[in-house]
C-alpha cells in the first residue's frame, strides 16, 4: 500500500497544486503612437475595448490605458486612410 502512494505522489502537481502548462505564445506588438491613434479612431467608431485588442492583437489593458489618456495622451485619433477595415 506504500508503494502505491509513493508512486501515486511523484504524478500530483506540485507548488500549491498547479501544473505548468506549456503554451506557444506570440508577444504583442510594441506600442506606439500608430497603435493609440488607430485604437482612439476605432472607439470613436463604436467598437468595445475587446474588439479593438483582437482586431490588433494586443492586450485588453493596452486599450484601456490608451483611452484613458495613460498612455499617449496627445495622440490624435488615425485618418480614414489608416484604418484597414471598413466599420460601417
Amino acid at each position: 500500500m506504500l508503494s502505491l502512494v509513493n508512486s501515486a505522489s511523484r504524478h500530483l502537481p506540485r507548488r500549491g497544486g498547479t501544473v505548468k502548462r506549456i503554451l506557444t505564445r506570440t508577444p504583442s506588438p510594441r506600442m506606439n503612437a500608430d497603435i493609440a491613434a488607430r485604437i482612439k479612431r476605432m472607439r470613436a467608431e463604436g467598437l468595445y475595448v475587446q474588439q479593438i485588442a483582437a482586431e490588433l492583437g494586443i492586450n485588453q489593458g493596452r486599450v484601456s490605458e490608451v483611452m484613458s489618456g495613460k498612455r499617449f495622451k496627445d495622440a490624435p485619433p488615425a485618418n480614414d486612410d489608416q484604418i484597414p477595415f471598413d466599420f460601417g
